[in-house]
Order: C-alpha cells, then structure tokens, then sequence
C-alpha cells in the first residue's frame, strides 16, 4: 500500500463491526436477516457503512417505561 492510502470514511469491514458490537458472526448474520443493509463483495466479504449501523440500531430501540415521568 502507499502512504497516502487511507481506509474509506464510514466503512467498515465485517470484522470490524464485529469486533466493535462484541458479537459473532452469527449473531451479525441475524442483524443482517432482521434488515441490516451491508454491501456484498463477494460471497465471503461484506462492508458496512456505520451510518447505516446508527439507523438499524436506531430502529431497534425500545424504551421501557414511556409512561414513567423523567426526573
């Protein structure tokens, strides 16, 4: 590589968000059968854009207690 590359901004490869998230591979497979959006390279490799990681988690979020008033 020369020294001017540099990795693509808000991409990140399957082991890179797998090792940010704590899960295996399995459980990133499910994310991505519950709707996670990911870009196919081939059939072993995948990138994922971390905006796209934000919105999924984003819309998975629940939030107990909605009619507990804050303090």
């Amino acid at each position: 590589m020369s020294k001017n590359y540099q990795p693509l901004a808000g991409v990140l490869t399957e082991d890179e968000v797998i090792n940010f998230l704590g899960v295996t591979k399995n459980q990133l497979g499910g994310m991505r059968y519950k709707g996670l959006p990911f870009i196919r390279i081939n059939a072993r490799a995948r990138l994922y854009f971390e905006k796209d990681l934000i919105e999924f988690f984003a819309s998975c979020r629940t939030i107990l207690n909605k009619d507990v008033e804050t303090v």
